[in-house]
């Protein structure tokens, strides 16, 4: 699963944040090869990264617990004796998280949990198999509950550590789209107040449950798979800040979003061309996502076969640039808008000056009656000589929403 022991570093993250455009490849290797050796992954799924900047990769194609500390990444070390079921043995260990004691891990194929001492040694077998299908993800809260995101029932199980049996904390069994169910929820994450927010796959949004309530609320996605920012598309992962953000892996749309509390929309602020591959600004089926203490966002890259670091960048709080947005045709009734709320309309005019927030999203949408066709080049008016930023020509539907990230 997500996040990171030491809830510090969400802390400091500010509202105004962003991370670097490119990535580094942390381990796994960057053209996205395949492999058992150290220094390689293989189908590496979920991450964790501790209070002591050590991060824990679930190296599930290569059935092992792989450990880094980020503090000296030359000295990795494995957890695990490969295939099996044994107790040292893992068969898809899919997720991982750790707290000053454990380390707990998803063993996905053997349908169990293995609590291993933060030394990586004693396993033990949490029974979890006689509640659920199949879980990907874990995810323990402050008075060591264990939660699992079980696909096959699509339901979310809470374990309390002297329980025999669990309690269903969100969904009802059965697979669906109503406020009470879940279809296949895979990654969870539960805040202080034991609220928890799930990733509701296959229902393309993210719902928050409150403790002990029988149904969820969509904090995120409007339940249709798209790409435009109101949308998500089988989402695998969220992680909540506490200012209430949500950081969401946008697993078929090969992006990470940050979504605002209460809004109806996100913002794209990692691998925002969407498109999948393996280049340092692109993600290809990510799946994970953890912050170190720094601040820095670190993502399974399961499609590429690595963990890709995305430095932390600002925390100081909004700069503004300004843009210039020339149509090619006149244009009418265009709403143009940026992620500061700054917002004008176009009338029969084909030039536009607007201030915007460093790193924005600007948004364009056509309130017209008539579609209309215009090559549109957007430049920035704050350096001298002006640098054109992007250029494209897009048939401006009626009603439809263009977003340009920068």
């Amino acid at each position: 699963m997500v996040l990171c022991d030491d809830i510090s570093a969400l802390n400091n993250v500010s509202s105004y944040a962003y991370w670097a455009v490119n990535g580094t490849t942390v381990t796994g290797k960057a053209n996205g090869t395949s492999g058992s050796a150290v220094g390689y992954l293989t189908k590496n799924e979920g991450i964790f990264i501790a209070d002591d900047d050590t991060l824990y990769i679930g190296d599930a194609g290569n059935n092992r617990i792989v450990v880094v500390p980020l503090n000296s990444m030359s000295n990795i070390s494995i957890i695990g004796d490969g295939y099996g079921s044994n107790l040292s043995q893992f068969y898809y260990p899919s997720g991982v998280f750790v707290t000053a004691a454990y380390i707990y891990i998803m063993d996905a194929y053997n349908h169990r949990v293995q609590r291993w001492l933060r030394n990586g040694t004693n396993p033990v077998t949490i029974p979890v198999r006689p509640y659920m299908d199949y879980a990907y993800f874990l995810f323990i809260d402050k008075y060591s509950n264990l939660y699992l995101g079980d696909c096959g029932y699509s339901q979310v199980l809470r374990f309390s550590p002297n329980s025999s049996s669990p309690t269903i904390v969100a969904g009802n069994g059965t697979a669906g789209s109503t406020a009470s169910q879940l279809f296949c929820p895979l990654g969870v994450f539960v805040d202080d107040s034991e609220t928890v927010y799930v990733a509701d796959y296959s229902n393309h949004r993210i719902q928050k449950w409150a403790y002990g309530a029988s149904f969820g609320v969509t904090v995120a996605g409007n339940g249709l798979n798209g790409n435009s920012l109101m949308q998500l598309n089988y989402p695998k992962s969220v992680v909540v800040d506490t200012n209430g953000y949500m950081y969401i892996v946008d697993t078929g749309n090969n992006r990470i979003v940050k979504w605002a509390p209460n809004a109806n929309s996100g913002v794209c602020i990692i691998a925002c061309s969407g498109v999948s591959g393996n280049q340092m600004n692109q993600l290809s089926g990510p799946v994970s996502l953890a912050f170190d203490s720094q601040g820095s966002i670190y993502i399974g890259d399961m499609g590429n076969n690595r963990v890709q670091k995305f430095a932390y960048i600002n925390n100081t709080g909004p700069t503004t640039t300004t843009i210039q947005m020339k149509f090619t045709s006149p244009l009418s009734n265009l709403i143009v808008s940026s992620t500061n709320g700054t917002k004008t309309t176009i009338s029969s005019t084909q030039m536009v000056t607007s201030r915007i927030l460093t790193n924005a999203t600007v948004r364009i949408i056509s309130t017209s009656t008539t579609p209309m066709q215009s090559a549109i080049t957007i430049r920035s008016a704050s350096t001298s000589p002006m640098i054109s930023i992007m250029a494209i020509t897009a048939v401006i539907m009626i009603s439809h929403l263009y977003t340009f990230n920068f």
